[in-house]
């Protein structure tokens, strides 16, 4: 399965809209993507939204978060909650890689249907650290817990929410 990012969510979609993408090895893959357009400070952080594989200069990489569903509001709103730390260090935890991210996220049930919720970001390379023994583990460290919401804008912003069927 490949899922392009954009402004807006991935395939080009737009803010706001649901985007049914296709059965692969994942499940089947619902994606909502969260208005974010014009939300900060610029745009380039997202890409170029015509662009078809290239990346364009100042673009943040592609991450993704599995989470539980009742989460999803406060991240998409910003509020990224630290993992405790024990492994890698406090902080925001992200990957590259989305079957990584299906393993993390719990599974819940609708309308009779089993699913999981993963998050896609854009991470921001000045503020990642991949992870020493597992490099597609990245961490955005949040060394003061006091500017903790400071931190995760700049560093990590949530485009596109993703529901895999399980």
């Amino acid at each position: 399965m490949i899922i392009r990012g954009g402004p807006g969510g991935t395939g080009g979609g737009r803010q706001g809209t649901t985007i049914e993408l296709q059965r692969g090895d994942s499940g089947s893959l619902l994606q909502t993507c969260p208005p974010v357009l014009d939300k900060y400070e610029d745009n380039t952080w997202l890409g170029n939204m015509n662009r078809e594989t290239e990346s364009v200069p100042g673009e943040w990489p592609v991450s993704y978060h599995g989470t539980q569903e009742q989460y999803v509001k406060a991240i998409t709103e910003g509020n990224y909650k630290p993992g405790d730390g024990k492994v890698y260090g406090y902080g925001v935890y992200s990957t590259p890689d989305i079957k990584i991210a299906k393993e993390y996220a719990t599974e819940f049930r609708c309308k009779g249907q089993k699913y999981k919720v993963v998050m896609q970001n854009r991470i921001n390379p000045k503020y990642r650290k991949k992870c020493k023994i597992q490099e597609d583990y990245w961490l955005v460290p949040i060394e003061d817990t006091t500017k903790m919401r400071e931190i995760v804008k700049k560093a990590i912003r949530p485009y596109g929410l993703l529901l895999i069927e399980v």
